[in-house]
């Protein structure tokens, strides 16, 4: 049986080593105990059982002690190239042991980094971290260009916790807030809040839909990953802190906080349980937030036309879940193995029911 004391040395030892097969005896015990949170005596016992292995070797040794350099050979997994390349770029520029240690989870990223990249990267950091008071309240997209290579996505790619700890605080640049489109008259009758923009595009195309509102996800264009327009908006609009930009795409409606906050808020999405997963999420963040009558005929829909949740339809792995909404579970048991997509719904039949919440 392993060792738990010997097992959290070993490990804080090949932390300390950043890929050296060496480390200085000097306050090893002390700096070992501040890593793995072990007493003193703890730390001489992991010592002692690592230097019986043979994982340890030292010449001279006091108390459990090494004195002088400790040679290394431990069962622990080597590492990377990458992590010892990053390693090497860190030490070579005279970081201190926390500064290393704090970005030293960065390697896992790195791929692709040559070791000049990673020397700008490093300075891109050291820099940040000095003027980052300067740019409180600015872009992500922009801070990361300005320092990082000049690439807009490397600062939200960095591991977050290992920023924290070199003292670069990244919650104080915004993240870009997103776009909506929103569509209707300035007093509009209900508010229908639209998974896809597909389905969005056929109700103001629509017959007799001028007098509700509409709103949509637009996100970052048409660039999004397995068009997961439904997660964005709700993730947009669960946003507290920054609410998306509005862009009009038909009529004159009114402001988007007046729109969400509308006695008649319905949500449309698709009859499967990750589209009834985002109205949950969304009437999270807006209580009044109802299902659209617009549901029905896509439950009409699920006996002839419904598909599996297969690779080929892009809904594999759709599971059940819990809600204590009553017509939510129901909703759920009827869509349990099969699905319907909102843009069956077309023409006369949004106008017929996008006014309305689901009652069954």
């Amino acid at each position: 049986m392993a060792d738990p004391l010997a097992d959290a040395v070993r490990h804080a030892l090949a932390r300390l080593a950043q890929g050296r097969n060496t480390v200085q005896g000097n306050r090893l015990v002390e700096r070992l105990k501040e890593r793995t949170g072990l007493t003193v005596i703890e730390v001489r016992r992991g010592l002692i059982e690592l230097r019986e292995n043979g994982e340890v070797d030292c010449r001279d040794w006091l108390n459990g002690q090494p004195l002088g350099k400790v040679r290394l050979a431990l069962s622990v997994p080597l590492p990377s190239e990458m992590a010892t390349i990053w390693a090497e770029v860190l030490r070579d520029n005279h970081l201190s042991p926390n500064e290393v240690e704090a970005l030293m989870p960065i390697h896992e990223i790195l791929a692709g980094f040559g070791p000049s990249d990673m020397q700008q990267l490093l300075h891109g950091l050291l820099r940040l971290r000095e003027q980052q008071s300067d740019f409180y309240g600015a872009a992500r997209f922009n801070i990361s260009a300005k320092f990082l290579l000049g690439s807009s996505k490397l600062l939200d790619e960095l591991p977050a916790a290992a920023l924290r700890a070199f003292g670069i605080d990244t919650d104080r640049f915004e993240r870009f807030s997103g776009y909506v489109v929103i569509a209707g008259p300035p007093e509009p009758s209900a508010i229908v809040l639209v998974e896809n923009p597909h389905a969005f595009e056929t109700a103001v195309s629509s017959p007799g839909t001028d007098d509700v509102g509409w709103i949509v996800t637009f996100g970052h264009g048409l660039s999004l990953r397995e068009e997961d327009y439904g997660g964005q908006l709700a993730n947009l609009l669960a946003n507290r802190r920054q609410p998306p930009l509005p862009l009009i795409r038909k009529g004159n409606p009114p402001s988007l906080a007046r729109l969400l906050q509308h006695s008649k808020l319905f949500f449309w999405g698709d009859l499967d349980p990750e589209g009834l997963r985002m109205f949950e999420r969304l009437r999270a963040r807006y209580p009044a937030l109802c299902l659209s009558a617009l549901y029905l005929p896509m439950l009409h829909a699920l006996s002839a036309d419904s598909h599996p949740y297969v690779p080929a339809t892009a809904k594999e792995g759709q599971t059940i879940w819990e809600s204590g909404d009553p017509i939510v579970r129901e909703l759920l048991s009827q869509c349990s193995n099969r699905g319907v997509d909102q843009e069956i719904v077309t023409g006369d039949t949004v106008s017929l029911f996008c006014r309305e919440s689901l009652r069954l």
